[in-house]
């Protein structure tokens, strides 16, 4: 008799994909497999597969199956040159890697492992503020507003991972920087996505996680270019 049900849960696939999120931030996991993983993960029926990629990936959870080891980091994707020259605002060469143009700073890698969370409240975030290589958020009723122009990211990709019900997000990223949206999306959520052309040695910010009857705005905005009030109720 098999112990283990047939059919994951959302969270069972939710959590593996966490877990699979972090290889990613760690460089251990080449994008294009992650990618491949997840359609795995979000179109299996047999909770079986899951074990499988678990055990190939992160080690059996019982020991039985020691973990591989870590891949070499994959190479950014190669991106098309800007028609005039970027103005030297990415620095690849010093410790943090600048988003918008300032100058780095110094920073910790660590991960932020525990999420931040907000129930019928908000998150917001701007200014010159570390973007971690992994972060996560959980929000029940509540706005999130990550404005990363003028930020400073951890690793040359940083991975969001944000869980929220009936909540709204507002991402900001300055020209150049590409957001790759992997977030599933559930309930009558509402999507709206604003990307450019990847600039080279520009960070990558990869978003995932679930939405539930919620909304997520993604703008592209220069660091000088204002976004107040008005534009964060009406995506302006």
């Amino acid at each position: 008799m098999n112990a283990f049900p047939q059919k994951p849960s959302d969270s069972d696939r939710e959590f593996l994909q966490a877990e699979l999120t972090r290889l990613v931030g760690q460089g251990r996991l080449d994008l294009d497999k992650y990618q491949e993983i997840l359609d795995i993960v979000w179109s299996t029926d047999d909770n079986a597969d899951l074990m499988r990629i678990r055990a190939q990936f992160l080690g059996d959870p019982r020991g039985n199956i020691p973990a591989p080891q870590p891949p070499a980091a994959p190479p950014l994707p190669p991106a098309q040159p800007p028609t005039q020259p970027p103005a030297a605002q990415f620095h690849t060469g010093t410790p943090g890697i600048p988003m918008g143009g300032h100058l780095p700073q110094p920073y910790n890698s660590t991960p932020q492992d525990v999420p931040e969370q907000s129930t019928m409240g908000s998150i917001k975030k701007t200014g010159e503020w570390l973007v971690p290589a992994y972060s996560s958020y959980k929000l029940n009723g509540a706005d999130l507003h990550l404005d990363l122009r003028k930020a400073t990211a951890a690793a040359p990709v940083v991975t969001i991972n944000v869980t929220m019900n009936m909540s709204s997000m507002v991402l900001i990223v300055p020209p150049g920087v590409h957001v790759d949206v992997q977030m599933a999306s559930k309930n009558w959520s509402d999507f709206k996505v604003e990307n450019t052309a990847p600039l080279p040695g520009a960070p990558r910010v990869i978003l995932n996680g679930v939405s539930r009857a919620s909304t997520l705005k993604v703008f592209s905005k220069s660091p000088n270019e204002p976004y107040g009030f008005w534009g964060q109720i009406f995506g302006a």
